[in-house]
Formats: C-alpha cells, sequence, structure tokens
C-alpha cells in the first residue's frame, strides 16, 4: 500500500535568517543583522537634510540587536530602580513598570556632547544602563595629559578622536550597544538633526557651546493647535560641568523649567582652560596666549629679543625652561 501520509518538509533558512533558542527551549527564527555603525557626518546631514519633522521617529537608528540567553541576565539587576517607586531620587510621574527597560533599548536615542572626562563616565553609564542607541559629538583629539582620568582611552589612542576611540571602546565592552561618532562641530548639524533625540546630555568645557545647544532645545519645542506645548518636541538637556575636584550637574527642560541662558550670568569665568584645548583647537585669543605661555614658552632656549631666540624643536625632548619668565619684561611679554 503507498504511504499516504504527507511529507512536512520545514522551509529552508535563508541567509538573512537564523534559529535561535529560548530559555523554554523553543526555537525561533530571527532577522539576522548586521549593524553598522555611520561614523561620517555627511550622512547624519543627509539623512537630515531639512528641518521637517519624520514620520518615523527611529528613522536613521542603528539596527536594533535583540539580547539572547545569558545576556538578559545581564540587566536583571537595573529592575531594581526601574520597577521599584522612590520618593527621594524619582519624580512623582516617573512609570514603575517591567517595560521600563524595554522603552530604554528600543525605543531610547540619547545624544551625548563631549567625549572627555564627564563624557566617557557618560557613555560607560549609558551603556550599562542598558541604553543601545546613543550618538557622540566631540570636536578633539586625545592628548596624553587626557589618559589619566578619561579611562576609556589608552596611550595608542594619542591623536586619534575622542568621539571615535570612545564610542568603540564601549560598543566594545558592552555588545547590542552601537553608537555613532562625529568630529565636528555641533553648529554644523541641522535642527532636524537634534529633534531625533529622547534626551541631550552635554559634558562639555565651554560657556558658548551651551549656550548654542540649549538655544537650538528650546526652538525645537512647539503648541499644538491649542496653544499648549507639544510635549513630543520637548528634550530634556542635561548639563555637567567640572573644574579641579568641583562639578555639578543640572537638568534643563526646556520652555517648561528655567534654562540655562537663565542662570548664565552667576558663571564665574573658568579659572584654567583645558590642556587639550589648548593645544589641539585653540578657539579663542585666551587660548592662544595660554598655548604661548603654559606650553612653547617652556621650550624656550635662550630669548633676546621677541624676534631673537631658539626653541626646543624636537617634540619628544623634555622641557628645556631655558628661560624665567618676567612679566615686567617688554620682550619677554612681547614674544
Amino acid at each position: 500500500m503507498a504511504d499516504t501520509e504527507a511529507t512536512q518538509q520545514k522551509p529552508e533558512t535563508t541567509q538573512n535568517e537564523q534559529t535561535t533558542t529560548q530559555d523554554d527551549g523553543t526555537t525561533n527564527d530571527v532577522e539576522a543583522q548586521s549593524p553598522v555603525v555611520d561614523t561620517k557626518m555627511d550622512d547624519a546631514k543627509a539623512e537630515a537634510k531639512d528641518d521637517s519633522k519624520d514620520d518615523d521617529p527611529k528613522k536613521g537608528a542603528p539596527a536594533v540587536v535583540p539580547y539572547k540567553g545569558d545576556e538578559i541576565k545581564r540587566w536583571e539587576s537595573l529592575n531594581n530602580i526601574l520597577t521599584r517607586g522612590s520618593e527621594s531620587f524619582a519624580p512623582p510621574m516617573f512609570d514603575v513598570e517591567e517595560e521600563v527597560i524595554k522603552i530604554i533599548q528600543e525605543d531610547s536615542r540619547v545624544l551625548v556632547v563631549g567625549a572627555g572626562g564627564l563624557g566617557c563616565e557618560i557613555l560607560k553609564n549609558l551603556a550599562l544602563s542598558g541604553f543601545k542607541d546613543i550618538e557622540v559629538i566631540d570636536l578633539d583629539t586625545i592628548e596624553l595629559s587626557n589618559l589619566n582620568r578619561q579611562f576609556l582611552f589608552r596611550k595608542k589612542d594619542i591623536g586619534k578622536p575622542k568621539a571615535k576611540c570612545a564610542a568603540e571602546f564601549v560598543m566594545n565592552r558592552v555588545p547590542g550597544c552601537e553608537i555613532k561618532w562625529y568630529q565636528t562641530k555641533i553648529q554644523d548639524f541641522p535642527a532636524s538633526f537634534y529633534r531625533k533625540f529622547n534626551c541631550v546630555i552635554a559634558g562639555l568645557d565651554n560657556i558658548e557651546a551651551r549656550r548654542w545647544l540649549n538655544a537650538m532645545l528650546c526652538d525645537l519645542v512647539e503648541k499644538d493647535d491649542d496653544g499648549e506645548l507639544d510635549p513630543d518636541t520637548i528634550i530634556p538637556f542635561i548639563d555637567g560641568g567640572t573644574e579641579g575636584f568641583l562639578g555639578q550637574a543640572r537638568l534643563f527642560v526646556p520652555m517648561m523649567t528655567a534654562c540655562f541662558e537663565c542662570s548664565v550670568g552667576t558663571i564665574t569665568p573658568p579659572k584654567a582652560f583645558q590642556s587639550c584645548t589648548i593645544a589641539s583647537i585653540p578657539r579663542r585669543p585666551e587660548h592662544c596666549i595660554a598655548y604661548a605661555h603654559k606650553i612653547q614658552w617652556r621650550r624656550l632656549k635662550w630669548l633676546k629679543t621677541a624676534t631673537n631666540y631658539e626653541m626646543e624643536t624636537n617634540e619628544n625632548a623634555p622641557d628645556v625652561d631655558g628661560v624665567q619668565l618676567d612679566k615686567d619684561d617688554v620682550e619677554h611679554m612681547s614674544w
């Protein structure tokens, strides 16, 4: 008798699919994704070439990599924070739900401005808190003096972009976290670039950049037909700063709380400049004077006049300190 049972054939797995095993022993076919981290500013400009609001706020985001197996256990400790209410640390509007970690991982995009002393800590903490969609902007390159406190960098990274090295280090240590990096000025991006983020965190070393960023986020706030603020257009701005052993962090909610500009008059002038700013990207006349005083003067072998002097030309040689600065000497101050 002929066999009448129909033989069921399992469909072949395509090259774009892979089989994963769940904790309960079942298997699911999920689409394999190869996340690509875009490191070029041109791509960001292309995706935000006009100031119109995108229908899809996640457009252009890195591919979401689903966690599986033991990787899920990595986030269990976060439930102690995200599923418990707190009168001291959480505002009344905070939703205590088990889905909070999912919202953080899949629906949140954070922009970090600055990848220096504060930026390294911010990127590390965001990645270890479950955030997977992060972008970072920093104009500076790594200097030897950065290595004592900016722990994401190593000696081999000297001369490389801070944003690039910080992003690569974090992604290597926290699989599944995707970070785009940019080495350019924040003013080079259009408004639509900033509109796609849920939060902006700044670890900057100058007031001008903070004021510009604050103004941009305030300008993005829109009102609905009733004249009320549209909450979907409000992007919280977290600003931090350090000087020596002192530091502060503040939260600004554009058009709802006092903004950064409201308190700019209370900020005291900086007592010193960051050495990486002075050596790499001097932005003000004061930076150039500090560069000549703190860095170049130490390399003088001798000086007779402001135009007749000799300097150590080997950059790897130790400081000569051949001329003691006399601030009452016209030739010294002219040099």
